[in-house]
């Protein structure tokens, strides 16, 4: 039973069935396991008054205090209190990657559907812009419309920070560095998402900088969370993914120190070795920085956040807005303007797309979810030992990377570094130091032992599990909608059939819609004294291809557990205003909305110009067919040079045809009139 403080209003009478929330206010104590703040006010028009009853001999409505049961308080509980929004109320936010999709929204959601007291943003100088001039820029984005009509001043909660995640102490100054350690939630969403990064690169990006970050976390002594937000394919090389850390064949912290002083030529040359079965630098790097946050965790709250592939918004703040040509979104465009006529996928396999504001929804929920684990307090003393053990041993790992790498260096290139890289199983067998492992191993990492073995919380982010799409599906909904609904108008062909299982298939139409125009395009333009473009242009498409090639052609599983729960957890408002869940999805509507707002937000183009864009797609449907019949004679003609049989096969087919159109009366014009 919990104890709840009634407060009546006795110019009120009070009813058994029913009471006004102006009568009767109940207030829940902390110690009930189920709330978030210190205390929540609860009205009566969510508990039923026969689940109550008064503490003393007096009668119900005299009482000072009643007794309400726990499913009572449960249920009023869920059904439309805002705990995540109470959570969050005068929180301090620091937020890292905010010029990027995931952290636009993220940081449109924080404004306005929680209120939060200041949110810094971590961002570098770029292109002699300020800190403070790319601040001004994100204010004026698009994804800040909805807020800006309903909030003009929205703007003043934010607060830029000079930082470069590359740089040693991630180049905040001292003051900066004193102004964000009062945080109370971090989010670090920044990441390099090329898959083509060299190594050294990838791994500056997306491994180091989340090191130097997560240690900057563990000094700020009123921390509630720190949310990584990595990628579901972080482990693609398996079949079936778990909610848990996997412990990687590379060691990140010997990686990391030994690309400090490594040429680009060397680990260039090691990329392959170490990658393993890994498809590029990006997932490598990105399950690298998973185990880098489990390791330096200590005691704060940590938890692991992997999104599939981002597409465009599903509701808010706009269905379909997007403003980044990466992940899926550019695909669409490559493949609505034209220059995108084929690309290998296995067509019968899920395409898990998650839209961007379900991911943002999804990390608010988990920062509310682990802060209530795990309690601030736990954080009031920074973790000092460790970073003692760190300090100690730091001269002898360099030590001993130097020497074994210098070793690795004289051999052939070809060679893997696997003495630089395989971890060692105890200190004995590569080192001639001492140290104490309770805190640390030999490369410096903190044991599961002296993080008191708790687990990391990972979250998947997806919509396979629950809402899945097949690659074929997604074609069958984008491509017609972007034909004739939603064209664009700086297509430059008309879009067709983009996927392909075969990969005899891919080749040709590679060759025939890619290859063949591009050259006869840019010799037009050589004619004409122009800069040929096309050719340059196609190889760039392919090299994305063919970076996309392993996502498209395989299929995962990945287990959901910890984000199934946390859904049943939220309360009805919570789940209607932090939308983390897509069981609700419809991928027709979806589908229609993402091209809208690709052509909206990404490509800058008007609605009230559509019969513009459908007057241009017509007439390049026109030059499709035409060019598709110019490329069948072709090819029929190289083989009737060779068959007599062909020969006559088409002269009867040429002959047939035009007696049916002489006796129908078809002209070539009425032909072209009709679309043909």
């Amino acid at each position: 039973m919990i104890k709840a403080n009634n407060k009546l209003n006795q110019n009120k009478p009070l009813k058994m069935s029913s009471v006004s929330s102006e009568t009767r206010v109940i207030e829940i104590s902390a110690d009930n396991h189920m709330e978030t703040s210190k205390h929540e006010t609860i009205t009566d028009d969510r508990i039923r008054m026969e689940d109550c009853r008064p503490t003393d001999n007096k009668s119900l409505e005299d009482s000072g205090e009643v007794e309400c049961s726990n499913d009572a308080i449960n249920n009023a509980i869920h059904t439309d209190f805002s705990h995540v929004g109470a959570f969050y109320k005068n929180k301090i936010i620091l937020v890292t990657g905010s010029t990027g999709l995931v952290g636009k929204v993220l940081i449109e959601k924080l404004l306005r559907s929680c209120e939060v007291s200041q949110i810094f943003v971590l961002i570098r100088q770029k292109k002699k812009q300020t800190p403070e001039q790319r601040l001004a820029t994100l204010k004026k984005n698009s994804i800040f419309d909805r807020l800006r009509e309903n909030n003009p001043r929205f703007w003043q909660r934010l607060t830029a920070i000079n930082g470069d995640l590359l740089a040693n102490n991630l180049g905040l100054s001292a003051s900066d560095e004193a102004r964000i350690m009062n945080t109370n939630i971090v989010f670090h969403c920044a990441a390099s998402v090329n898959f083509n990064d060299p190594l050294k690169q990838a791994l500056s990006s997306n491994c180091c900088s989340v090191l130097k970050l997560i240690r900057l976390a563990r000094r700020m002594p009123r921390l509630d969370a720190f949310i990584h937000c990595s990628t579901s394919y972080a482990n693609c090389d398996r079949s079936f993914i778990d909610e848990k850390i996997y412990k990687p064949d590379v060691d990140p912290y010997k990686l990391m120190d030994a690309m400090e002083w490594m040429d680009d030529r060397t680990a260039d040359a090691m990329t392959p070795s170490l990658l393993g079965n890994k498809p590029n630098t990006y997932t490598f790097t990105k399950s690298l920085s998973e185990y880098v946050v489990s390791q330096e965790a200590g005691n704060i709250p940590v938890a692991i956040v992997r999104p599939t592939i981002i597409g465009n918004t599903w509701i808010e703040p706009f269905p379909g807005w997007i403003d980044n040509f990466n992940g899926i979104a550019g695909l669409l465009v490559a493949a609505g303007t034209g220059l995108l006529r084929t690309i290998t996928v296995k067509t019968k396999a899920v395409c898990d797309i998650v839209p961007v504001d379900v991911v943002a929804s999804t990390l608010i929920c988990v920062a509310w979810d682990i802060a209530n684990e795990n309690p601030v307090e736990s954080n009031k003393n920074p973790i000092e030992s460790n970073a003692v053990c760190f300090e100690d041993t730091n001269k002898a790992v360099s030590k001993w990377i130097e020497e074994s790498v210098s070793e690795v260096i004289s051999q052939p290139m070809e060679t893997p570094a696997d003495n630089i890289v395989k971890f060692k199983t105890s200190v004995n067998e590569s080192t001639d130091f001492k140290f104490d492992q309770t805190h640390c191993d030999v490369a410096g990492n903190l044991n599961n032992e002296s993080n008191g073995g708790r687990s990391l919380p990972v979250y998947y982010c997806g919509s396979s599990s629950t809402r899945p799409v097949t690659w074929a599906r997604f074609q069958n909904i984008a491509l017609p909608c972007i034909q004739s609904q939603y064209p664009l108008e700086k297509a430059f062909w008309y879009p067709s059939g983009v996927f392909v299982d075969s990969e005899l298939m891919h080749a040709y139409w590679t060759l025939v819609c890619h290859k063949i125009p591009s050259y006869l395009v840019d010799g037009y333009l050589r004619l004409r004294g122009c800069q040929p473009r096309l050719v340059h242009s196609y190889r760039k498409i392919h090299a994305s291809a063919e970076a996309l090639k392993h996502f498209t052609t395989h299929q995962w599983r990945w287990a959901d557990g910890n984000t199934r729960r946390l859904c049943a957890t939220l309360s009805a408002v919570d789940r209607e205003r932090f939308p983390m869940c897509v069981d609700k999805l419809d991928w027709s509507k979806y589908l229609v909305d993402f091209v809208r707002g690709t052509k909206m937000y990404l490509m800058k183009e008007e609605l009230s110009r559509l019969p513009v864009a459908h007057a241009h797609m017509k007439k390049l449907r026109r030059l499709h067919y035409l060019y598709n019949m110019f490329m069948a004679v072709v090819v029929w003609k190289i083989f009737m040079l060779r068959s007599s049989v062909a020969r006559n096969i088409w002269q009867r087919i040429v002959s047939f045809v035009l007696k049916i159109m002489w006796s129908l009366g078809v002209s070539w014009k009425m032909l072209l009139q009709l679309g043909f």
